[in-house]
Order: C-alpha cells, then structure tokens, then sequence
C-alpha cells in the first residue's frame, strides 16, 4: 500500500507538472494570440484611422476645388451680368438723349409751324383790317393811299396832308 499511494502520490504530482506545463503553455500560447489579435486589431484601427484622415483629406480637396470653380463661375457670370446691365444702362441712357434731342426738335418745328400759321392769321388779319381802313378813306375823299410799312395804310388826302391809319400826321397849312 505505501508503494501503491508512493506511486499515486508520484503520479500525481507528475500529472500535476504536465497540467500546470499545459496549463502555462495555453496561457503563454492564449497570451500570444490574443497579442497577435490585439496587433491586428491596433494595425486595422490604425489603418483605419489613416483610411478615415486621407478620405476626409481627399473629400476636403475635392470639395475645395469644387468650391473654387463653383466661386469662378459666378464671378464670371456676376462679372458678365454687371457688364451687360452697364451696357443697357448706357444705350437707355443714350436713348433718352436721343429721345429728347428728338423732342425739341419736334418741339421746336411745331414752334415754327405754329408761328407761321400765326404770322400768317396776323397778316390776313391785317390785310382785312386795312382793305377795310381804305374803303373807309375812300369813302371819306382821299386822293390816293399806299401801303408803307407791316399792314400800314399812308393816305394821301385834300391839302396835302398825311393820315396814317386814319390819324392825322405830317404837316399842315
């Protein structure tokens, strides 16, 4: 019996070593993997991170660019607009000169037109006046009358005096 417990005791003390040597080998084997797993994990983190950084890098270049043509086409089409609202502002505002130069010269030809029609309403005017003056005189025994002057009758009467319009003028004797 004491060689039977001396064999179980030496047995298991030696199945005792194996286990804590398997046991430890695990650990050492787990304790590896799970580092090589962390490192991997830490290197798909860190590749990640790096992939996310250019990514954002690259969208922000891009949208710089974009931006920077978005801003030239407007300023070309801002700068084109203003340019032709300049130009139409200068046509309407040479067009008003034009229209008004027109105007009074328009206005200016209707002046004319209006005055002669006037002159003309003043002339007949005085025509009848006077043709109306000399039949008066006629009537009133004068020798002869002329006109002398814008409509202005001169007679020629008894005893050599001057009447003008029928107003006595000159001398007398």
């Amino acid at each position: 019996m004491i060689q039977k417990n001396v064999k179980a005791w030496l047995q298991r003390r030696k199945y005792l070593r194996f286990r804590q040597a398997a046991i430890l080998v695990q650990k050492r084997a787990r304790g590896w993997l799970v580092r090589r797993m962390v490192e991997g994990m830490r290197r798909t983190n860190a590749a990640t991170v790096i992939q996310k950084w250019y990514r954002c890098h690259h969208t922000q270049q891009h949208y710089q660019q974009l931006r920077r043509g978005v801003m030239f086409l407007q300023r070309m089409a801002r700068g084109h607009l203003g340019r032709v609202r300049y130009r139409q502002a200068v046509m309407d505002y040479k067009a008003t000169i034009i229209q008004s130069r027109i105007r009074g010269w328009l206005a200016r030809v209707e002046y004319h037109r209006v005055l002669r029609k006037v002159v003309k309403v003043q002339s007949r005017v005085r025509r009848w006046l006077a043709i109306r003056e000399l039949k008066r005189l006629k009537v009133g025994g004068a020798l002869w009358v002329e006109v002398c002057g814008w409509g202005e009758l001169c007679v020629w009467g008894i005893g050599g005096r001057s009447f003008v319009g029928g107003e006595l003028v000159g001398r007398t004797e």
